[in-house]
């Protein structure tokens, strides 16, 4: 597992991705597939294919850290009649996420650190959605 520097909720950026990015959002989805599953389950093929199909700048949001190690991926994606949401957290953040994201502050410096174009309720809920302690 890797390991990485611990940071506040408030230092991380979010961000829509970019092509260019999916390459980093496949690696981040492996991570949390070994986890979970023991082996990778979504190729890169897959990963672009919903890319594609989805406006990035509104649908979709990286999480990294000051250093600029991605620790986060969601999308919302629609599949057939309904939506599909993905939702990865790095699994070497989800304890100390999980610690930290109690304090009600963090949820406000989560929104305030979001681009304007991307401070909606259901990014922020989106991403909240696998790093509170429900």
């Amino acid at each position: 597992m890797r390991e990485y520097a611990q940071f506040a909720l408030g230092e991380l950026t979010f961000r829509a991705p970019t092509a260019d990015d999916v390459q980093r959002a496949h690696e981040l989805i492996g991570r949390c597939e070994v986890q979970d599953y023991g082996e990778p389950d979504t190729d890169l093929d897959d990963l672009t294919f919903d890319w594609d199909r989805i406006d990035l700048a509104r649908d979709a949001w990286l999480v990294a850290t000051p250093t600029g190690d991605l620790v986060g991926y969601g999308a919302v994606i629609r599949w057939r009649t309904e939506l599909e949401y993905a939702i990865y957290v790095d699994p070497s953040w989800v304890p100390a996420v999980c610690h930290s994201s109690s304090d009600s502050d963090s949820a406000k410096a989560i929104s305030s650190s979001a681009p304007r174009s991307m401070r909606s309720a259901r990014a922020c809920a989106l991403l909240l959605i696998d790093i509170s302690p429900f």
